[in-house]
């Protein structure tokens, strides 16, 4: 059945839609007239206004968005609006520059919500996933494959030609004239994002170089997103989300891991134990007739002690009386082994005085039953017991699984910071000695240092602490290394840089959340450091010698708080043979064996006494040990520290 198409005009001439309708090659599409009430089908809405007002209302009705510019002509729009309908697809086409307006994304991200019914299936974590790869394809797309532009360099000047490049080239023929169109449709469990360039294509090689940023930077959608694929000869990428549970989790999903436990406890392996073959065989016929299929037995200890070692039972079920080795022993035994640590032991015995059941439970019994046994009681203790350990090793598989992924993410947060050779080349190149420290207050940290060097006896430094500890943090620093990788710093100074960041990240981050950041540009033949800060620690400078230590300011709100944030540059005036020390605020907050923090002055005192000893290459680390030295372990917060010395 073919679908209805219903074209509505915005800001558009009354007549556009029709004189479009006339020239499409799909069939069931008719302009509207007047205002639009509901619709049988789909709704495509061609724009003159931008893409963000249209779907300001949350675009619930909308199936496409096209935006018009000036000089599209019907035919223009008809070619679009046909690749539109045929891509079966929520979609929206709109001009190079809109694409790079990151308000966009959210409004995107929000109306295919709206449009496909994904949002309540999607946690907000993940909708700031998508919002993430979705701005890094729309920036490959439209500078890489629209413009034709590769990544600038490092350098300030390159940087600053690159941003010239891009704005004349969204007025060049034939650049301009190219779209960018984004997808969004469910398929197979999956929110499946489409971003599509009518640039030249590409193809990826097989380096690892491929995926880092110079030519397309794929891996942030790589890291983020759940698969990618490239088609049409690079101009089409596809990210993949597969659809979570935002909320906590339903009851169907607790009942089917439960349905599940309970079916395969049917399947694990018991061993029977006692010396009277009698009591061996009634107990095998009761679990049989429960559906237990898996049974050994064994009628002493040493034999049995034999099948746990080989056979590695889920379970045993002995009786405490055994000519030699009794139960009591036996347990003793195997829970003296790491292996079967967690096997569950229902120890059988006469005895009834609690004395007993004290040293059976000493011993290692899971559960204790008195002769004789009723037969439901056993079957019931047995499938109780076996799906508790089912459940433990679900669990332990799990923690694993995390275990193995945190450390991955770890490691890939770890790889943020400056490689050590490009430190010692920026050193070098600049004839001074940089130096970084960091660690981790928990398996992720929320800490970020870097360096830039534009060259001509300058670069770059900063550093970033995001609130809290842990998995969100970390998430957050992988977003504000992608907005800074999108957005070198620009030729106005750090304050202008940090405020537009500050902007950028209030979009991205959820609310609540927040970084303290301190970028600044040391110019190394001036002896200057220009900086802007929002709420870090003061930076700590003077002489090598230890006759000059001075705090600069570093007051503002910290970034992803408020939109109306606005930050200043100052500058620090570096004596010759002068050091400058940035650090994160556990140097202050760090907790001593005393029970006292170390504080401002504390912190002092170690850098005086740092700056008194000998190898000064070497100061940073000797700092930072005495640090750690007289603070409780572990850290309370992440620790950054970076040492400039001229």
């Amino acid at each position: 059945m073919t679908t209805h198409w219903l074209i509505k005009a915005v800001g558009c001439p009354e007549d556009f839609p029709v004189r479009v309708c006339g020239l499409l090659r799909a069939d069931g599409v008719s302009a509207a007239t007047g205002e639009l009430q509901s619709a049988a089908g789909k709704v495509a809405v061609l724009t003159a206004r931008p893409v963000n007002a249209v779907l300001s209302g949350g675009g619930s009705g909308i199936g496409g968005v096209i935006e018009v510019a000036p000089d599209d002509s019907p035919a223009d729009i008809a070619r679009v609006l046909d690749a539109g309908i045929a891509a079966d697809a929520w979609f929206i086409s709109m001009c190079n520059s809109s694409a790079l307006d990151f308000s966009v994304v959210n409004a995107i991200i929000k109306g295919a919500g709206a449009s496909l019914g994904f949002a309540d299936n999607m946690s907000l974590d993940r909708i700031d996933d998508m919002e993430t790869v979705l701005r890094e394809l729309l920036m490959n797309a439209t500078v890489h494959g629209n413009l034709e532009l590769p990544s600038p360099g490092i350098s300030l000047s390159l940087v600053g030609r690159h941003h010239e490049e891009v704005a004349k080239r969204l007025d060049e023929a034939p650049y301009r004239d190219r779209r960018v169109r984004v997808e969004a449709a469910l398929r197979d469990g999956a929110v499946c994002l489409s971003v599509i360039d009518e640039g030249p294509g590409y193809e990826p090689g097989p380096g690892p170089g491929d995926h880092a940023y110079s030519g397309r930077g794929m891996k942030v959608v790589r890291e983020f997103s759940d698969s990618v694929t490239l088609g049409e000869g690079g101009r089409r990428v596809t990210a993949a989300f597969l659809l979570t549970v935002s909320k906590a989790p339903q009851p169907e999903a607790r009942e089917d891991v439960l349905a599940a436990v309970d079916s395969a406890v049917f399947g694990c392996k018991v061993l029977i134990v006692d010396d009277e073959e009698i009591l061996v065989e009634m107990a095998r016929f009761q679990l049989e007739d429960a559906g237990f299929s898996r049974l050994d037995v064994a009628f002493d200890g040493e034999s049995a002690w034999r099948k746990i070692i080989d056979e590695r039972p889920d379970l045993v079920i002995l009786d405490h009386t055994m000519p030699g080795v009794t139960g009591l022993e036996l347990m003793a035994r195997a829970r003296a082994d790491d292996r079967f640590r967690d096997t569950p032991f229902i120890l059988i015995s006469a005895h009834e005085d609690r004395e007993f059941r004290a040293a059976a439970y000493h011993a290692g019994a899971t559960n204790v039953l008195i002769k004789p046994v009723e037969p439901d009681l056993l079957v019931h203790r047995v499938r109780q017991l076996l799906t508790n350990l089912l459940l433990l090793r679900r669990l332990h598989a799990y923690r694993r699984r995390v275990e193995q992924e945190l450390k991955q993410a770890q490691r890939m947060q770890e790889a943020l910071m400056p490689a050590k050779d490009a430190v010692e080349a920026l050193s070098k190149n600049n004839d001074v000695h940089l130096a970084g420290r960091f660690q981790m207050s928990s398996e992720l940290g929320g800490d970020w240092w870097g360096c830039t060097d534009f060259g001509d006896g300058r670069f770059g430094l900063y550093t970033v602490d995001f609130s809290g500890h842990g998995v969100g943090p970390a998430i957050n620093t992988f977003r504000l290394h992608t907005l800074m990788r999108d957005y070198p710093p620009p030729l106005d100074g750090p304050g202008g840089y940090l405020t537009r960041l500050n902007g950028r990240l209030c979009d991205i981050i959820p609310r609540g959340q927040y970084a303290t950041m301190l970028y600044g540009i040391v110019d190394v033949a001036e002896r200057q450091f220009t900086y802007a800060a929002t709420g870090t620690p003061p930076p700590i400078f003077g002489c090598v010698d230890g006759s000059i230590i001075a705090t600069a300011e570093c007051d503002g709100v910290p970034l992803g708080l408020s939109r109306r944030s606005i930050y200043e540059d100052r500058v620090i005036d570096l004596p010759d043979n002068g050091f400058l020390f940035l650090y994160s605020d556990v140097l202050l907050e760090g907790t001593g064996l005393d029970g006292a923090m170390l504080g401002d002055e504390g912190l002092m005192d170690l850098v005086r006494g740092t700056l008194k000893s000998e190898l000064p290459e070497r100061a940073l680390d000797r700092l930072v040990e005495a640090f750690l030295a007289r603070t409780v372990q572990p850290l309370e917060d992440d620790l950054t520290a970076v040492w400039l010395a001229f």
